[in-house]
């Protein structure tokens, strides 16, 4: 048995009446950017041309077949197949104008394994190790077989008796016998369960090809489609959007499904318009193709329309395995559609009556199918020939066709003179359900971007049964992990249950036991799943791990279950639907969406010892789980939605229905944030508290007058906050204690006063039945907002608990209260931020470069000022100076009698610290002379700019340095000495996390250094050694300055800081003296300690409120080591040039240093 590619001729283009697109819904997806991003697919076809426009750059890997000569190679201008599926799959989108793939976005994996020639002789490649560790979501399979072992064919026109009495393993074994292809595929289904689609076939058969009807034979197939074609040019809409498919919108060469509907759908498949392969290629003989895209149809042209949208489900839903993206697919598949009345099939092959005039040519034949309509009859029980011609022509079909069938007699094969079953063989005329036709319905993207519409029992097994679960009855449930994903689920949900009439009574792996048992629903995996559908699905709901959410849509309506909801323990539920039956809780239910809304309960709220019930609050009302009857144990926690909560005053809860019950909790808490603990206060009643008259507490009218003419910060979403897990990172729980006295109140708290309280004009509780509310306190904690080095928690708290706080604060400490444990952290480091004595540091760094530059001996052009090395008593010997990369060249040298000396050094350095990274530029101009045989003076200037990146900040800075360096040589040692002023001016910006404003500020800076020290050459041959040791002091003055922005803007003082530190070290070089330029190579090893003014320290106060200040504290390096190789090049004619690298190491830095240096003895 051959495998047939299932294409045919294109047919003359008709004018829409619907789009292919259309049809299928698929603009809805990219409208909320679904284009298959990320998804990879599969194709096995023939070769695909990666070249084409609308192809380049997505295939990631192709194989080949083999063929007596090696690897198959392709001739794009005969193969053409494999490119036109693999565009309408995933072709680029390139623009509107030019057609694109369903799925645009994806990426394509493909095998060849039909071609142009020897096609018997093809060895295809090993399907299974191919895409086994791919990932891939979908693979598609525009070909089949051409054997029909549902109704019997074995050919297009071989009806075979014996095959009705054939069993499931018979055709699995042809399947597999036939192809290697489909076994591999089988394989991939089951251990992978990677979603196979095959085309249904175009021979008219009404029922698929062979691997097409897989999961018919053995239904471990869940991980399988099938899929047959419609023509859009036939198919309209009527005024309410339903969809009607006229006669000829089910194309005559189009297999029906017969037998497959548990797992197959429709989509376009006539004219469709793609990837045209033998575009530009010059052809043996002819002219060259220049079409881009070319026309074909058949079900070749529908299965990777289905292919497709799978890839934007498994987008859309990641967690989703190949069996469950079939789910959604055919769940979602439009089933409001008008089918037609009567249909034509038509089919093309050798006559096989041996009685037949035409026994041996090939004919084209017809069936006729009465979809969800009765044969027309006389009264004798005889086929109403005549009726059924008129209902031919009133279809559309061609009258000189009709006329045809009419008078055609040929009794092994359907036409319309045969209608009745000649040896039980296949018929002329049919009477099928439309699912025989469409299967579930036609491929609907925009609801399959709904995820799950039924709950299918047909596509379960007998392992999904759960017998005697709590209180329900037997119910087999579908089971869906996500995986740690959260999801939303927008569609209505229904059940489907078993449909024997739908399934192979003989196949293998047969489902048992699933008869007229309700579906229900497991929700498991981390992560939440939101359903916001109308869900009448009636076996249970269980929740077993992660969270499900019920919820309304935006119009209100959805947010319906209606079965009984049980919540495990360690799972949890929300959202602001409806139950209808019961809520049973043994893990975590919190009513609504963290918006104060509802959860609804028809029947009984049942909570176990386990089970915690939380509800919200805010400034004004609070969530309430609304039950009919209540069964309560376990824990009930108040939650504080994030809001301004001022300090000492009181928020009033609504009990609603728990009143009643609240004894009948373990334990009843409210939980606090970040900053504020919430007490409550209850009488023994835990019902009540002793202040009826107590006012809600009302944030938006408070301070109103204050806050009209400030501008609110309305948008919190800034330096953007990272997501995280937990809500309420920080969150103590504090247990509901009996009511203090009037007089109880803490000191630090500035709330409002008994008399402010009892005011007749301030908002009372107005709740007629004050016993129902209870009330809770905010106060602040007595270590909230604390940083580690710094005093700023206590400013921030003094602040916090200010009376006529400003909107704008209000909002901030809002989000700053409730953030979770990492935005937390990250918003107190962004408002601390101190960055600015990082760039102070770093600017001291800088300083020092120009003084490694600047110490140049003076009279010797070839030494350079990082060589710490010389020749013997010529030489220069190089220093490391504060905080820096600063090493000091020095040496006296009367080579050539040359007393003067200038040279210019550009330099390059990149930063890395802990939490910055930065590169700075330099240019250094250096003269020098020697006053005396035993000395040497120099003066240097340079500038530099730098720029440092920080996570929240950044910071630029430009400065100038003059300096003069003395070297005295007293034979036996050396003695090092000089001094620098620097100045620079700066400025920075920063943001802070919460805030969508920028917080900018500029500073100067003044810069003085002085060394002394001693340095010693030893000479070894050509080897120098030198040991050096200096002392180090340096000076830094900054500014104060004030920073523009909006919210916490603050005002920095002075800077004044000194430091000393002791230098020791050892450098080695190597003088290469045989050639007409003296090279010169060294290496040195420096250590710096930092003896005082380990700490900058700096006082800073924040704009709007000039009393609260704190210290800020940044700690320099103690320890620096300096690692340098260098190489010098002397030339007779005086020049001289130089490069080093130096690398500067410290605890919380890396910096790498590139320099430069050309100079001119004279």
């Amino acid at each position: 048995m051959k495998r047939c590619i299932c294409i045919v001729a294109a047919s003359v283009l008709q004018v829409c009446a619907v789009s292919d697109l259309e049809l299928i819904n698929a603009q809805s997806a990219y409208d909320d950017g679904i284009t298959g991003s990320g998804i990879k697919v599969g194709i096995i076809d023939g070769a695909v041309r990666s070249d084409h426009p609308s192809l380049s750059g997505k295939l990631i890997e192709q194989i080949y077949s083999k063929d007596k000569y090696g690897a198959y190679t392709p001739d794009f201008t005969i193969d053409t197949h494999g490119s036109h599926v693999a565009g309408i799959m995933a072709g680029k989108y390139i623009n509107a104008s030019n057609p694109y793939g369903v799925a645009y976005d994806a990426s394509i994996y493909a095998a060849q394994i039909t071609g142009h020639n020897n096609i018997g002789t093809l060895t295809p490649p090993n399907i299974y190790d191919f895409f086994v560790d791919k990932d891939v979501s979908v693979i598609n399979n525009s070909w089949n077989a051409n054997m029909y072992p549902i109704v019997s064919m074995q050919g297009s026109t071989y009806y075979v008796k014996s095959l009705s009495s054939r069993d499931a393993n018979f055709f699995i074994r042809q399947a597999y016998g036939n192809s290697k292809p489909s076994e591999n595929l089988s394989r991939l289904s089951r251990d992978k369960n990677t979603l196979v689609v095959f085309a249904a076939g175009n021979e008219g058969i009404v029922s698929p090809g062979l691997f097409g009807t897989l999961p018919y034979y053995d239904e471990s197939f869940r991980s399988w489609l099938v899929v047959g074609a419609l023509d859009s040019a036939n198919i309209s809409k009527d005024s309410n959007g339903k969809i009607i498919i006229s006669s000829k919108g089910s194309p005559e060469f189009s297999n029906g499904l017969k037998g497959t509907q548990n797992y197959s759908l429709v989509a376009p498949g006539t004219n469709i318009n793609n990837v045209n392969s033998p575009y530009m290629i010059r052809p043996s003989f002819g002219r060259v193709d220049r079409n881009l895209y070319t026309k074909k149809s058949g079900t070749s042209m529908a299965a990777p329309m289905v292919s497709g949208a799978a890839a934007l489900v498994a987008q859309k839903f990641p967690f989703l395995n190949g069996k469950e993206i079939a789910d959604v697919l055919l769940s979602t598949a439009n089933r409001d559609y008008q089918a037609p009345k009567v249909v034509i099939k038509e089919t093309n092959g050798l006559d096989s009556d041996r009685n037949s005039p035409y026994f041996g040519t090939k004919r084209n034949y017809y069936a006729i199918f009465y979809i969800d309509n009765p044969i027309p009859r006389k009264d004798d029980g005889s086929i109403d020939k005549d009726q059924i011609n008129i209902d031919l022509m009133s279809a559309g079909y061609d009258r000189a066709l009709v006329a045809g069938l009419s008078q055609l007699n040929n009794i092994k094969y359907p036409t319309l003179s045969s209608h009745v079953l000649v040896d039980g063989g296949y018929a002329a005329v049919w009477e099928i359900k439309k699912e025989d036709m469409f299967g579930q319905g036609i491929l609907d993207v925009k609801k399959a971007m709904g995820g799950l519409s039924v709950l299918d029992a047909n596509r379960l097994s007998h392992s999904d049964i759960v017998q005697n679960y709590k209180q329900e009855s037997s119910a087999v449930y579908y089971k869906l992990d996500t995986k740690g994903m959260d999801a939303e689920f927008s569609n209505d949900i229904s059940q489907r249950k078993w449909d024997s009439s739908t399934h192979n009574a003989g196949a293998l792996n047969l489902p048992i036991g699933l008869a007229d048992l309700n579906v229900g629903f497991i929700k498991n995996g981390n992560g939440v799943l939101k359903l916001t559908g109308e869900n009448s699905y009636l076996g249970a709901t269980i929740v077993r791990q992660g969270g499900l959410n019920i919820s309304k849509r935006a119009d209100q309506s959805g947010g319906f279950i209606s079965s009984n909801v049980y919540v495990e323990n360690t799972a949890s539920l929300s959202g602001d639907g409806v139950i209808d039956r019961n809520l049973y809780n043994d893990g975590i239910v919190r009513p609504g969406n963290q918006d104060l809304s509802d959860l609804t309960v028809n029947g009984t709220y049942e909570q176990s010892s386990a089970g915690t019930l939380q509800l919200d609050f805010g400034d004004k009302k609070n969530s309430k789980l609304i039950a009919a009857n209540y069964n309560i144990q376990g824990k009930l926690e108040y939650i504080p939605l994030p809001a301004f909560y001022t300090s000492g005053s009181y928020v009033s809860i609504d009990l609603g229905g728990l009143k009643a019950h609240l004894n009948d909790f373990s334990n009843v808490a409210v939980v606090g944030n970040n900053a504020i603990n919430f007490i409550a206060v209850l009488d023994e009643d835990k019902t009540s508290i002793n202040k009826p008259d107590l006012p809600q507490l009302d944030i938006n009218e408070q301070d109103k007058d204050n806050a009209a003419d400030q501008k609110p910060d309305q948008n919190p979403d800034p330096i953007l906050p990272e997501p995280d897990k937990d809500p309420n990172p920080s969150n103590p729980v504090h247990p509901i204690e009996p009511a203090p006295k009037p007089s109880d109140k803490e000191d630090n708290i500035s709330g409002p006063t008994q008399d402010e309280v009892n005011k007749p004009d301030q908002n009372q509780d107005k709740n007629p039945d004050s016993n129902n509310n209870l009330i809770v306190t905010p106060t602040i904690k007595p270590d909230a907002y604390n940083r580690p080095n710094s005093d700023i928690g206590a400013a921030l708290r003094e602040i916090r608990s200010m009376a006529n706080l400003d909107k704008r604060y209000k909002d901030y400490f809002a989000f700053l209260d409730n953030a979770d444990s990492k935005n937390f952290d990250k918003a107190l480091k962004t408002m601390e931020s101190i960055d600015y004595m990082s760039n102070t540091a770093q600017i001291v760094n800088g300083h020092h470069q120009f003084n490694q530059n600047s110490m140049l001996f003076a009279l010797n052009p070839t030494s350079q000022g990082l060589s710490l090395a010389r020749n013997f008593e010529t030489e220069p010997i190089l220093l490391a100076s504060l905080a820096s990369d600063i090493a000091i060249d020095l040496g006296i040298n009367s080579y050539d009698e040359k007393r003067y000396i200038w040279y210019m050094s550009p330099s390059y350095k990149k930063i890395n610290g802990d939490n910055y990274s930065g590169k700075s530029y330099g240019l250094n101009f250096t003269i020098g002379a020697k006053p005396s045989d035993n000395s040497q003076l120099t003066f240097n200037t340079s500038y530099l700019e730098s720029k440092l990146n920080f996570e929240d900040s950044n910071s630029k800075s430009k400065y100038v340095n003059f300096g003069s360096n003395y070297i005295l040589d007293l034979d036996s040692v050396k003695v090092l000495s000089g001094a620098s002023l620097g100045f620079g001016r700066n400025t920075m910006q920063r943001g802070l996390l919460g805030s969508s404003e920028i917080l900018s500020g500029s500073y100067n800076n003044f810069l003085a250094s002085a060394e002394f020290g001693l340095a010693k050459d030893l000479k070894i041959n050509s080897f120098t050694i030198t040991p050096l040791s200096y002392f180090s002091y340096s000076y830094i003055f900054q500014d104060s300055f004030n920073e523009s922005g909006n919210v916490f803007a603050k005002s920095y003082d002075k800077i004044r800081h000194d430091s000393t530190s002791i230098t020791a070290g050892i450098n080695l070089s190597y003088d290469l003296d045989k050639f007409d330029v003296n090279t010169k190579l060294s290496g040195f090893v420096i250590y710096e300690y930092r003896l005082s003014g380990k700490d900058l320290k700096n006082r800073v106060k924040f704009r709007d409120f000039q009393n609260q200040t704190f210290t800020q504290r940044y700690a320099l390096n103690r320890d620096l080591v300096y690692l340098g190789f260098s190489s010098q090049f002397d030339y007779t004619n005086s020049f001289f040039m130089r490069f080093d690298l130096i690398n500067e190491i410290a605890k919380d830095q890396y910096n790498f240093n590139i320099l430069a240096n050309l100079g001119f003895k004279f």
